[in-house]
């Protein structure tokens, strides 16, 4: 199985009006909403805002973005792994340890272990109402070592698994 990747460019101030920034797809005019607001990409878990929907309030996203380059530091001395062929990631989250708060209560880490009970849900249904986590990794493009990124996917995810 081979793994598909897609490089956008999520620059600062960009319009989500342009398709294109810097000859790449523009990160914000892919996923803007409708009403404009964006997803920010300033943390390695990006929320977007609860939503009403038919079946309750929910998060109609999760957005992980891992910069490699990050890795090893003391700030940050682990390492996510992506394994697209495998349909395997491991992502230590975002918690710092100047946050001040408990392990897991960031509001990134908490995000994602409010949305867990739904992904790992028993029925079908109970996996439809879980919010999508789009992955993202970090990369460096001439020179530049912010603003692009790999929208990861394996081809093994799909609709039909769930």
């Amino acid at each position: 199985m081979i793994s598909m990747t897609a490089t956008v460019r999520s620059a600062y101030g960009a319009s989500a009006e342009d398709p294109v920034v810097d000859g790449y797809p523009n990160f914000h005019y892919l996923t803007a909403a409708v009403d404009g607001t964006r997803i920010p990409m300033s943390s390695g878990i990006n929320l977007t805002r609860m939503v009403a929907s038919s079946d309750g309030v929910r998060r109609p996203v999760l957005v992980l973005r891992s910069s490699p380059w990050k890795a090893g530091q003391e700030s940050n001395p682990w390492h996510d792994i992506y394994d697209l062929d495998n349909g395997y990631v491991r992502y230590f989250g975002d918690h710092k340890i100047d946050d001040g708060m408990p392990l897991g209560r960031s509001r990134g880490n908490a995000a994602l272990l409010d949305a867990w009970p739904a992904h790992r849900g028993g029925t079908q249904q109970e996996r439809l109402a879980a919010p999508p986590i789009l992955l993202f990794r970090s990369i460096t493009v001439n020179g530049v070592v912010k603003g692009y990124m790999q929208f990861c996917v394996s081809p093994s995810w799909s609709a039909s698994s769930t």
